[in-house]
């Protein structure tokens, strides 16, 4: 999907050109991937579209001004300068955007999905942008570069295939509830038809309860529901006041086994930029410790929203042994 890019950015007329047509182009891409951001940001989506689109259009006018260069040298260094810009934007800025990495279009995609465990998302990005560039220097009659492409794609689903593990026997059953207003009772009633069909875990969503104060009160409650439904319950819970900063919130998930045991508390880690690193004066709290929760069904780690798009939760968490 980059070739038309790459193509276009090299024969533009100037470098601002470039700049524009790789605008243009990150822009279609957030439109249509992250349409939900309206949903959640109103028209201040189109500023974060505009600031994600600038990647790409920084990529683009790189793409003209090395457009002379020789072509084996033009092309790692484009996949160098994309996974550069990449990194930079989602672990180093303080927007910290994660969102659409090149690497991750292959997580459904198991082959190629294991060199994540080697290489990171940031080295599948660097796989797809160098294919991307032999093939766009194949356009321009160096049919080696497309060949070399073809071999590279071939290598990593050929060898991923082999580096995909047997899976274990046995289901794990899990019920997702969706539903955010716990004072109305729906999410009790949702949550009482999930527990008749027997689930291991039974997973609320971020911030399910709305709680004063982690006290014995609001856990002593939350264990007898897991007791009763006899399941892992992972509450998303909002506390008014954090054991960790009495005056900050905290946007965390509390552990239950199925004997209505708490397992302890995941606190979110990668607050969502404006939305949770500011309000109130500070944003929400968070707990540097890292936590796994060793359940009936092996050693559990858990996550929050925006905690998934980064890498460093789920290595941490691995470090301490957890299996899923």
């Amino acid at each position: 999907a980059l070739v038309p890019l790459i193509w276009a950015a090299e024969r533009a007329s100037s470098s601002r050109m470039a700049f524009y047509l790789g605008l243009t182009s990150g822009l279609v891409l957030c439109a249509f991937s992250l349409f939900w951001l309206p949903r959640v940001f109103g028209v201040a989506a189109l500023s974060l579209w505009v600031l994600l689109a600038l990647w790409p259009a920084l990529f683009a006018f790189w793409c003209h001004s090395a457009s002379s260069w020789p072509v084996a040298w033009k092309v790692m260094a484009a996949a160098a300068v994309w996974v550069g810009l990449e990194f930079f934007r989602a672990e180093i800025w303080w927007f910290e955007f994660t969102w659409l990495p090149p690497g991750s279009a292959f997580h459904s995609t198991l082959p190629v999905l294991q060199w994540a465990s080697i290489v990171g998302v940031y080295g599948l990005s660097l796989f797809v942008v160098l294919a991307n560039g032999l093939f766009a220097s194949a356009l321009t009659g160096h049919w080696s570069a497309g060949l070399i492409a073809l071999s590279l794609i071939a290598g990593l689903y050929a060898s991923g295939e082999t580096m995909i593990p047997p899976a274990e026997p046995g289901d794990i059953r899990v019920a997702a509830i969706q539903h955010e207003d716990f004072a109305s009772g729906r999410l009790r009633q949702l949550s009482e038809q999930a527990a008749a069909g027997r689930p291991d875990f039974l997973v609320w969503p971020e911030g399910a309860a709305s709680v004063s104060d982690l006290d014995t009160a609001t856990i002593a409650g939350l264990s007898r529901l897991a007791q009763n439904w006899n399941t892992h319950l992972v509450a998303g819970a909002f506390a008014a006041s954090s054991p960790i900063s009495r005056d900050r919130p905290e946007d965390c998930a509390l552990v239950f086994d199925p004997e209505g045991e708490y397992l302890g508390r995941h606190t979110k880690q990668h607050l969502v930029p404006l939305m949770e690193k500011t309000i109130w004066g500070g944003g929400y709290a968070r707990r540097p410790a890292r936590d796994v929760f060793a359940t009936r069904h092996g050693i559990a780690g858990v996550q929050i929203c925006f905690d998934e798009n980064f890498t460093d939760l789920s290595r941490q968490q691995t470090g301490l042994g957890a299996e899923f």
